[in-house]
């Protein structure tokens, strides 16, 4: 059957055209992503993914070892009131979790033991996954990125039955030519990636050592002072949020010119580049733009010292072209999109951390939208392929879930500082 399958997917694609990347090349990869094949176990089980009824396949869980594939498999069946489950699981660490990279679970109904869909998980994420349906004599394929649908009924002109069996390799070469799957996967071993995660590790262990202070930053001398006056703090010595992000960023700035960043330029207000009528008037109460300004700032200095002989760009640090995201001008994405914002930024340009300011309606009698609070984002893959985003802010480790629970429907701006 292995066999039979590979030759008749050869015609296929042979007869069609449709593949421009090479069966290896899309292989390769995978793998280099942490995305484990299941074929071999899935095409020894086709009897019973045939089978029409739950009975027939009600079986003990076993696991399996494979030729093609360094990952064990663990077959099993589950049961709900209207369908019944056949799931191959990759193993992942010493474990076989639903959601591991490469994963199968099809889904049949219980009472026709029709088949109604399969779900493939990538990232080692349980809302990172491809589904695909039955579709006629042909199937559809969905795909969601962190719980975000980007593709909707891409046609793949393969019965699903024999779809299920083919390796998760054939289906992107079917399907490459709708979805830039290259866009979408890294090679998890790059330098970049243990680069971010150590630099994450190396500002978590500093926290300790930082106060928390009302407006306060440290200047060029590492001297706790204040924003708005830099006057020296003289008790109880800390940084705000905006403060953190600087030195974070003086972390990296002290490599490559042996002191900290100056405040002063950091406050710079850019009129032109944002705002309007309305908020102008807001700008000496309010400062709706601070936080943005303020990233911008610490992006576009950063990048000054780091490539000094080039011409840079205020904005050339924003991100604001993400594919599947709408982008708001001086404003940014939700800031329950950031993960799969951040997932595809980063594989676009590895071995970076992110700025965010959050950007929300504030104030009691006269609501105007502003940048109010500043947020370190450090983005990275571990080696088992699993996709982490590190979250800190003022002197704190948070996370997504934590943001997503304070700024539901608001947005986040965010800049990119390439580690040295």
């Amino acid at each position: 059957m292995n066999k039979i399958l590979s030759v008749l997917f050869f015609l296929f694609s042979f007869c069609s055209g449709l593949f421009a990347a090479s069966q290896t090349d899309i292989w390769d990869m995978l793998y280099k992503s942490g995305v484990y094949e299941n074929y071999e176990v899935r095409q020894k089980h086709q009897a019973i993914l045939e089978a029409k009824t739950f009975e027939a396949v009600d079986s003990p869980k076993r696991v399996y070892q494979q030729m093609e594939s360094e990952v064990n498999v663990r077959f099993e069946v589950r049961k709900t009131a209207d369908a019944f489950y056949l799931m191959f699981l990759n193993q992942f660490e010493d474990r076989f979790p639903v959601w591991s990279s490469g994963s199968y679970i099809v889904k049949k109904d219980l009472l026709t033991g029709d088949y109604l869909q399969v779900k493939i998980f990538l990232y080692n994420d349980e809302e990172s996954y491809i589904r695909i349906y039955p579709e006629q004599n042909r199937s559809r394929l969905d795909l969601y990125l962190f719980n975000k649908k980007v593709y909707d009924g891409i046609r793949v002109a393969i019965p699903f039955e024999k779809l299920i069996l083919l390796p998760l390799s054939t289906i992107i070469s079917l399907t490459e030519n709708k979805i830039p799957w290259q866009e979408l996967f890294s090679d998890v071993s790059y330098s970049e990636w243990r680069k971010v995660q150590n630099f994450a590790e190396e500002i978590k262990h500093q926290l300790p050592e930082l106060g928390d202070a009302e407006d306060g930053a440290m200047d060029v001398n590492g001297n706790y002072i204040f924003i708005e006056t830099l006057l020296l703090q003289e008790e109880n010595f800390g940084l705000n949020c905006s403060g953190f992000s600087k030195w974070v960023v003086d972390n990296q700035y002290k490599k490559i010119t042996g002191n900290n960043l100056p405040v002063e330029p950091l406050k710079e207000k850019h009129y032109n580049l944002r705002g309007n009528s309305w908020t102008d008037r807001a700008e000496e109460a309010r400062d709706p733009f601070f936080g943005l300004d303020w990233t911008r700032n610490l992006a576009y200095y950063y990048k000054k010292a780091l490539y000094p002989n080039q011409i840079i760009d205020l904005l050339s640090q924003d991100i604001n072209d993400v594919r599947y995201f709408d982008y708001k001008d001086n404003v940014g994405y939700q800031v329950e999109e950031m993960e799969a914002v951040l997932f595809l930024a980063a594989v676009k340009n590895p071995g970076r951390f992110y700025l965010g300011s959050v950007n929300t309606p504030f104030g009691d009698v006269v609501k105007l939208r502003q940048h109010i609070h500043v947020v370190v984002f450090f983005p990275y893959f571990k080696e088992n392929g699993e996709f982490v985003v590190e979250v800190m802010e003022r002197q704190t480790v948070s996370g997504l879930e934590s943001l997503k629970s304070r700024y539901s429907g608001e947005y986040m701006h965010l800049v990119n500082i390439e580690l040295k």
